[in-house]
C-alpha cells in the first residue's frame, strides 16, 4: 500500500518534506535579515557619527564665517557710503574730482550744521584733506546719482557725520550711511522684508530692529546677535555660504536696549 495522500493528490511525506524545507528557508531567511539588519544599524551608526561630525564642522565654520564677518566690519569703521550724488559723467572716474565734490557737497555743509550749532564744540568744518583720505565711486545701479564709498581720516568726525546726517538729508536726495559687509547688508534686507520688523538700522557696524507688536512709544531696540537667524538658504547660497543643516531658528528678541541717535536707514542692496 503507498503513502498516503490529501485530495490534492500529494502525499504526506511530500507535504512533510515541502514543511521542512519552507521551514528551513525561513530560518535562513531571517539569518539573512538579522545579519542585513545588523549591517544596516552599523551603517547607520556611522552615518549619524558622520553626521556629528559634519555638523560639528558646520558648527565651527558658521563661527568663522561670523568672526570674519564681524573684523571685515571693523576695518570698514573709516568708510562711509553717500548715495545719489550727482557727478560730471566724464570726470566720474577721477577719484580727485570725486573726493572734491563729495567734500563739497556732502562733508561741508553736513559740518557746517554742527559748527553752527552752539551747543556743538566743533569750531570749523576740517579742510578737505584733513578729513578725508580718498573716496571713490561704487557700481550702481540707480539712475539718481552715483555712490560714492568715503574714508575718513578723522575718526572722532565720523560721530558728528551721523549725528546731524539727518537734518542734511531733509535738503535733498543724497543719503548717507555706513560700510556694511555683504553678509550685514542682506541681513538688513531680510529684517526689512520680515511681517514683524518695523524699523532696521546699523550703528557702528551692529544691527538693530524694532518690532510691530511693540506698541511702547519708547520701542525697544533689539540687537542682532546672529545673522544666521535671518538669512534665508539663497541668501546664503549666494553669500558663498554652505553649511550641512539649517542654522536657522526663532529669532531671539534680546533685552538690549541700548541708546541709539543714528537712526540710520537700511543698508544698500
Amino acid at each position: 500500500m503507498g503513502p498516503k495522500k490529501d485530495n490534492s493528490g500529494v502525499s504526506m511525506e511530500d507535504l512533510k518534506d515541502m514543511i521542512s524545507n519552507l521551514t528551513k528557508e525561513v530560518k535562513e531567511s531571517r539569518k539573512e535579515v538579522k545579519e542585513c539588519m545588523e549591517k544596516l544599524s552599523g551603517m547607520s551608526q556611522r552615518i549619524q557619527k558622520q553626521d556629528r561630525v559634519i555638523a560639528s564642522l558646520s558648527s565651527q565654520l558658521k563661527l568663522q564665517v561670523l568672526k570674519s564677518n564681524e573684523q571685515e566690519q571693523h576695518n570698514r569703521r573709516e568708510c562711509i557710503r553717500v548715495r545719489n550724488l550727482s557727478l560730471d559723467i566724464k570726470k566720474r572716474h577721477d577719484n580727485v574730482y570725486v573726493k572734491k565734490m563729495v567734500y563739497q557737497k556732502v562733508f561741508s555743509p553736513l559740518l557746517q550744521l554742527a559748527v553752527d550749532n552752539p551747543d556743538d564744540e566743533l569750531e570749523e568744518v576740517p579742510d578737505i584733506n584733513s578729513l578725508l583720505k580718498n573716496a571713490h565711486i561704487l557700481p550702481s545701479s540707480k539712475d539718481a546719482g552715483e555712490t560714492v564709498l568715503c574714508r575718513l581720516n578723522l575718526m572722532d568726525i565720523r560721530f558728528k557725520i551721523f549725528k546731524y546726517r539727518k537734518d542734511f538729508q531733509r535738503k535733498g536726495t543724497i543719503k548717507i550711511s555706513e560700510d556694511l559687509t555683504g553678509m550685514n547688508i542682506r541681513t538688513l534686507s531680510c529684517l526689512h522684508d520680515c511681517d514683524r520688523v518695523d524699523a532696521t538700522w546699523s550703528m557702528q557696524g551692529a544691527l538693530f530692529y524694532t518690532l510691530k507688536k511693540d506698541t511702547k512709544k519708547e520701542k525697544t531696540r533689539h540687537r542682532v546677535k546672529d545673522p544666521f537667524d535671518w538669512l534665508t538658504e539663497k541668501d546664503l547660497k549666494e553669500l558663498g555660504i554652505k553649511l550641512h543643516q539649517s542654522s536657522k531658528g526663532v529669532p531671539v528678541e534680546s533685552d538690549d536696549n541700548e541708546d541709539n541717535e543714528e537712526d540710520l536707514e537700511d543698508g544698500e542692496d
